[in-house]
């Protein structure tokens, strides 16, 4: 069933939807905050997360090292310069322990962020809650589970028709969903810079054509999945 994966470049596109819509709440989490707490967030995440998760990498690759005797040899020499010394791992360690370092992994986790857009005052963040369906649709795939190649089999069990009907539809909305990321990509930049809607506007009507086109996929999905249905 695993191979199924290769017929079907809409779950590619999934995958890259995944990406993006990490990329926009981390974006907005930071903008949506005051000016002071945005350099607090930066740093965190430019800085203070990336440099914790030295440890894990030197770890995993003082694991594969030795597993593959290569400690001390030339060709696994890239590999051995991401293993830490003692002198760096003990100057991480005496800035984070282990609870912190956990809390702040927690803080910045999808699922978090969409915590606390669900229960921010700002009307314009409470939707951004509801990212959080098919982020988890789409770790099925990304992991391939047992749910995920679920997923992909019961596009193989359909008719011609419904199966195209689906993956037009589903590639559709794909499209639609990264271009509204777009979107609200440039309104968070835009608001946070205090500058108008002017290019905005303008960014809106290039799209517009497009949304509709998707629209009509959509639909012509609804109407073919459930035709069936409603002529009994």
């Amino acid at each position: 069933a695993l191979l199924l994966l290769s017929e079907y470049r809409e779950w590619d596109a999934e995958i890259l939807n995944r990406s993006i819509a990490e990329g926009l709440v981390k974006l907005v989490y930071i903008l949506s905050m005051p000016i002071d707490k945005q350099a607090e967030l930066a740093e965190e995440y430019w800085i203070t997360i990336p440099e914790n998760n030295l440890i894990r990498r030197s770890e995993r690759a003082t694991e594969v090292l030795k597993a593959a005797d290569g400690i001390g040899k030339k060709e696994w020499r890239p590999l051995e310069d991401l293993v830490l010394t003692d002198y760096e791992l003990a100057d991480i360690l005496r800035k984070y322990n282990r609870v912190e370092r956990k809390k702040l992994e927690q803080k910045w986790s999808f699922s978090e962020i969409l915590k606390f857009f669900a229960a921010s005052n700002d009307l314009k963040l409470r939707p951004l809650a509801l990212l959080a369906y098919n982020y988890g649709i789409n770790s099925h795939l990304v992991h391939k589970d047992g749910n995920g190649v679920g997923i992909i089999w019961e596009r193989c069990m359909r008719d011609e028709e419904k199966r195209t009907a689906v993956i037009r539809g589903h590639l559709a909305r794909g499209v639609s969903d990264i271009c509204s990321y777009s979107l609200l990509r440039a309104h968070t930049i835009f608001r946070s810079c205090d500058r108008d809607d002017i290019e905005i506007s303008t960014l809106e009507k290039k799209y517009a054509s497009l949304f509709k086109s998707l629209e009509l996929e959509g639909k012509n999905f609804i109407s073919t999945e459930y035709n069936e249905m409603h002529d009994t």
